[in-house]
């Protein structure tokens, strides 16, 4: 796409996901590689924080999964205390 090494409109329209857009090239900057020692760092840094990123929604998902848990055995002992209130744990039947 920017090849060509130009400023200005591009000549076509460029598709995304969001639909069909128009560029505008203000500048260039041209770019280099980067020694190993500089990209090493930054990969690792990158790599750090997107696992860390992961473990903490993986660590919330587990949390909000036993928060759910705990309110659906408390549904469920509600719902069978009204269903029959012999089987109350709490009180002994007077039958």
């Amino acid at each position: 796409m920017f090849h060509l090494g130009r400023t200005g409109l591009l000549p076509e329209l460029v598709k995304t996901r969001y639909g069909f857009h128009i560029v505008a090239v203000d500048r260039r900057v041209p770019g280099a590689p980067l020694p190993f020692g500089v990209a090493h760092g930054v990969i690792k840094q990158w790599l750090s924080a997107a696992v860390e990123e992961r473990a903490l929604r993986q660590y919330v998902s587990v949390l909000a999964g036993r928060r759910m848990s705990k309110a659906s055995n408390s549904a469920r002992r509600i719902r069978r205390w009204f269903s029959d209130p012999c089987q109350s744990e709490r009180e002994p039947c007077k039958t």
